[in-house]
């Protein structure tokens, strides 16, 4: 018995200074010991480069999602700038209290006219419809390009916010809230 745990422990010994050894030498290595970022993704797609990376490889931001409980509480506390990256004719129908249109489709033209609200604020949350909407998420990342990096995404969006209740704002409250 202790000559077989002898003999097996050899043999994964040599497979893996063999299995480091090819690596290390290889083309395109598997990067054993990398520093670890929450925020960042390495994809590997076509012969794209980026600072950093290994050819074929370049990063993309991940966003922490945030569930509706919390929301409410960041919405009720104005503790965060809340997007809404839906179209204009949707967040004219109604919208989470105290959001601020800035449609995806519409982010080159919108981006400036937000920006100052957005520097008043740590904290973003992006939200569009719903889990199967992605536009939360495109915005997220078109505001990590423009150096912002404590950024939220909402998934539930719009349709998980009515099913619970919480309030919302439509035309008709802000015709009030505006005489």
């Amino acid at each position: 018995m202790k000559q077989f745990i002898l003999q097996l422990s050899a043999i994964l010994g040599l497979s893996l200074a063999v299995g480091l050894t090819y690596n290390y030498f290889s083309k395109t290595p598997l990067p054993l010991f990398k520093q670890y970022d929450p925020h960042m993704v390495d994809l590997v797609i076509g012969n794209q480069t980026g600072k950093n990376t290994l050819p074929g490889e370049f990063k993309i931001p991940t966003f922490q999602e945030i569930d509706a409980d919390t929301l409410q509480g960041l919405v009720e506390g104005e503790k965060a700038m809340l997007l809404d990256a839906r179209t204009p004719e949707s967040f004219k129908q109604c919208h989470i209290p105290g959001a601020v249109s800035l449609p995806i489709s519409r982010f080159n033209e919108t981006y400036d006219k937000v920006s100052p609200q957005l520097k008043q604020y740590k904290t973003i949350i992006c939200y569009c419809e719903g889990h199967d909407c992605t536009d939360s998420t495109l915005l997220a990342l078109e505001l990590f390009k423009k150096g912002h990096t404590d950024i939220f995404v909402y998934k539930g969006g719009m349709a998980e916010w009515e099913q619970l209740a919480y309030p919302v704002e439509t035309p008709q409250e802000n015709e009030r809230r505006e005489n």
